[in-house]
């Protein structure tokens, strides 16, 4: 069993809160116990403990298990208090520092898919956010950094992301129903309904308060069809600006 330390810290510092050695143990996909976290927080410092069953050296679902737990407990004073909290994991390491990793704000897989952006590119999707169409895009964008802060809900995110999009074809083509909306887009864009029907299935259940345990793997492959069809639909926008600027290449 693998015991293993993490620091972070909670946002906004000016609201105080402590907390001391609050405790539970953790489940995997398969419903099996597959740890125990322990975890205070002092004046917005938290200081967690865990202990892993997974052999496995994947320190961002160890992240990510911890920040569920801390947010469990942001979000019961955020009910009694009607604060609002935002939770930073920041650092991993273990008894004898063999293992010491500062964790960045990136998604591995994402950065690895975009590391040839450069951050320039913001001034070319920025116009498109603000004129009589913007509203779509920007509600999307919105739900996509949400999808990155919170693991569990990656999928109800990445769906609700699409559904902007699709409602943007809604606006621009007078398409009433969902189906019109859907083919209206996947004609726009490219594509076809059916490349983002395994987001909706994870996406429904947690819209309707269902909870459903996603893998990695789920997430991963989230993100990837989502961002896909994103960067289709920016370059589609680019294009009715005149814009030669694309974040996809042309086929």
């Amino acid at each position: 069993m693998k015991k293993l330390f993490l620091s972070g810290t909670l946002h906004p510092e000016r609201a105080m809160l402590s907390v001391r050695n609050l405790e539970h143990e953790f489940l995997g996909p398969d419903g099996k116990k597959q740890g125990r976290i322990k975890f205070n927080i002092y004046n917005n410092q938290i200081t967690a403990f865990v202990e892993w069953e997974n052999d496995s050296e994947d320190i961002y679902t160890l992240r990510n298990i911890t920040k569920a737990g801390v947010e469990l407990i942001t979000n019961v004073v955020g009910f009694l208090k009607g604060y609002a909290y935002d939770v930073e994991i920041t650092k991993i390491f273990d008894g004898e520092l063999d293992l010491s990793y500062v964790f960045g704000v990136q998604i591995p897989a994402l950065e690895e898919r975009n590391k040839d952006r450069d951050a320039s590119t913001v001034n070319h999707i920025y116009p498109l956010c603000f004129d009589s169409e913007g509203i779509y895009l920007r509600r999307c964008l919105g739900d996509l950094g949400m999808a990155i802060k919170h693991p569990d809900d990656t999928p109800f995110y990445c769906f609700r992301a699409l559904e902007s999009l699709k409602q943007h074809f809604g606006y621009t083509t007078g398409a009433a129903t969902d189906r019109e909306q859907w083919e209206e887009m996947t004609k726009a864009i490219g594509g076809k309904r059916d490349d983002v029907e395994p987001i909706r299935e994870l996406a429904f259940p947690a819209r309707h308060g269902v909870p459903k345990p996603v893998t990695d793997q789920m997430r991963k492959d989230a993100f990837f069809t989502t961002w896909d069809n994103v960067e289709k639909f920016i370059d589609y926008r680019l294009a009715r600006t005149g814009s030669n600027f694309r974040l996809q290449p042309t086929p």
